[in-house]
Parts: structure tokens; C-alpha cells; sequence
């Protein structure tokens, strides 16, 4: 669960979206292992409290992207490590339960969210949990096409070879 900063803070935990204990019960009775990774910013929840074996605090102040691989699902809510994520081609799920709030309180969003979020938007925890046996337990992939549509539209240069193409051009107009 990779939740966004708010101006105002405030994240999942704190707000008491999630019961932990519910949660932890949950990820065990389904095998799943629940990752947390919250903002370094310092006003942000204080994720030094221990958790259960099944929910893992992956530092604040460490880059979340090499371990993206290693993930079954995303779960996030107006984030944009989803974009990054899309490259895996595996399920993303919105937890976005504060969406009114975020948006009058907090920033405005650049695109229409339910349009560019490819995946489930999921209000509660009974929802979420709903919404992870749907991908993770059943194998159900309802928004595959539109992640390939957000993938194709976010990164239409997506030849795998950037960092070439990035050299080439130093080396062109920078190094001549």
C-alpha cells in the first residue's frame, strides 16, 4: 500500500480506514503479505509501531521502485507509483477512501480519476479485501485492457531502451 501525501495529513492508518487487526486476520486467512510504504515527509504517520508478520512498514525514507517487481498487486489511491507499476502489467486497486476530502482540501487532480485510475475503486476495507480476492485469490483481471490503454497513452516511446536513447542524445546535443 503505497498512499499519497496530503497537504493536510493524514493517511490510511491514521484516519482509521484500516483496522490492522481485521486486516492482519484477513491477510492470513488469504496467504497474503501486506507491504506499507508511506511518506518520508516528517508530518506523516509515525510508521515506527510494530506491526503483525503479515504486514510489513518498508522504510519511509527508502525508494519503494527496486521492490516493485516483487509485488502480485498495487494498492494505492492518488499516487502516481501506479503509472511506474503499469509496467508489470499486474493488478493495481484504489483505496481512495477520502476522495472528497482529498479533492476539496487537499489538490485538485490533473485528469478525471476514474477515467486514468485502471483498476477498482474501493472506499472501505471490505471493499479493498473484496476487491484483492478478485484479483489475487479468484485470478479475475477485469481492468487489464485499460491499464495496457493508460500504459500505451502514459509512455508511447516504450522501446526498453532509454537509457541508450538518453546517452545518444547527451552525447548529440550536449557532448557534440
Amino acid at each position: 500500500l503505497a498512499p499519497t501525501f496530503r497537504d493536510n495529513g493524514g493517511d490510511p492508518l491514521s484516519d482509521n480506514a484500516f483496522d490492522i487487526k481485521k486486516l492482519s486476520d484477513y491477510a492470513t486467512q488469504s496467504k497474503i503479505i501486506f507491504v506499507f510504504k508511506f511518506h518520508p515527509n516528517p508530518l506523516y504517520w509515525n510508521t515506527t509501531s510494530p506491526f503483525p508478520n503479515n504486514i510489513i512498514s518498508y522504510s519511509a525514507e527508502k525508494d519503494i521502485y527496486p521492490a516493485l517487481k516483487y509485488f502480485d498487486a498495487l494498492i494505492t489511491d492518488y499516487s502516481s507509483i501506479y503509472m511506474d507499476f503499469l509496467y508489470f502489467d499486474r493488478p493495481v486497486l484504489f483505496f481512495c477512501y477520502d476522495y472528497e476530502k482529498y479533492i476539496n482540501q487537499d489538490r485538485e487532480l490533473q485528469f478525471d480519476y476514474d477515467w486514468i485510475t485502471p483498476g477498482p475503486k474501493c472506499f472501505t476495507q471490505e471493499e479493498l479485501e473484496a476487491e484483492i480476492d478478485s484479483v489475487l485469490v479468484k485470478n479475475t483481471d477485469p481492468f487489464r485492457s485499460k491499464r495496457e490503454e493508460i500504459f500505451k497513452m502514459a509512455f508511447d516511446d516504450n522501446k526498453g531502451d532509454a537509457s541508450k536513447r538518453i546517452w545518444n542524445f547527451i552525447q548529440k546535443n550536449m557532448l557534440g
